[in-house]
């Protein structure tokens, strides 16, 4: 149902349905019997059903409704439920309600001024700086253990030092706190697969890339895995495959030009440049690349 904000499942909705209907077959089965009393306890269930079902569906298609149910999870326990303020915040980027997501951002921050040493953290990691990330998240997790991002960090920081051991360790914490989560989905799979262990690798990226179709590390993930094992349908198959799928982004055309190029496909590695750079990648990039590779010159 749609907006998909008052429910955290469908599930949660039609049990209200379902729950009195699975009595009353269990009830049929152990009778043995189709009696009147029996059919009209089944009619009264559906009906009964029915009436608790249709104002419940019909209040979760309302956006104020919704909205107003929201809160009140919201409202319960504001450190458990800070994946519904993420839900929130996304609703209202999909539909380019921009002001409004800048307000929930702000609240966010506000209720949540940990995220920013998070966001600090995560920058040192991409910069190689693992100990000073290792400190900042530490600090975070002290201050909340539930912050499963802080701990996938971690993890995907300790899988880039090869202490894979540890790094296993922080990502089944941050997978129990936020199961189905196709980042940490994507941090498990790099984990096993800097172990060697590609099966359990690919699986992993499959099931992030369930969750979001154009994850690009978990798509690059599964093309490096098919290049390592040498049983690649086609060069790049599954980052191709992810530019038929909407407008591709500059991340992911990028990811794809490094792709062709370590297949040494010039050609189709200059082509995708191209059109990366089209959407605004950074020209640099492209210019050190030349450099090494003379071969993308025009």
């Amino acid at each position: 149902l749609d907006p998909k904000l008052g429910m955290p499942r469908d599930w949660d909705l039609f049990s209200y349905a379902g729950v009195p209907l699975a009595v009353a077959l269990f009830y049929t089965l152990l009778a043995g019997r189709t009696s009147i009393t029996t059919r009209s306890a089944a009619v009264l269930s559906i009906s009964l059903s029915l009436l608790v079902l249709i104002p419940r569906a019909g209040a979760q298609m309302s956006e104020r409704i919704a909205l107003a149910h929201l809160d009140d999870y919201r409202a319960l326990d504001k450190i458990k439920n800070r994946n519904v303020r993420v839900m929130l915040g996304q609703y209202y980027q999909d539909r380019g309600r921009e002001e409004a997501f800048q307000r929930e951002a702000k609240r966010y921050e506000r209720d949540f001024p940990e995220e920013l040493t998070v966001t600090e953290a995560l920058e040192q990691m991409y910069a190689g700086s693992y100990r000073q990330a290792a400190v900042l998240l530490a600090e975070v997790i002290e201050k909340n253990p539930l912050n499963w991002n802080a701990w996938s960090i971690l993890g995907a920081s300790y899988t880039r030092q090869k202490r894979l051991d540890s790094a296993m360790l922080c990502l089944k914490i941050a997978d129990g706190l936020n199961p189905y989560n196709p980042i940490i989905y994507n941090n498990l799979g790099w984990a096993h697969f800097e172990k060697g262990e590609y099966e359990p690798a690919q699986e992993f990226w499959r099931r992030a890339l369930k969750q979001d179709s154009l994850l690009v590390n978990a798509l690059m993930g599964l093309d490096r895995t098919a290049w390592q094992l040498k049983n690649a349908e086609r060069p790049c198959a599954h980052l191709s495959r992810g530019t038929t799928i909407g407008d591709p982004t500059v991340d992911l055309l990028r990811a794809l030009g490094d792709c062709f190029l370590a297949y040494q496909d010039y050609d189709r590695a200059r082509e995708t440049y191209d059109e990366a750079l089209r959407k605004g990648m950074d020209s640099t990039y492209f210019e050190r690349l030349t450099k090494n590779f003379p071969q993308l010159s025009r």
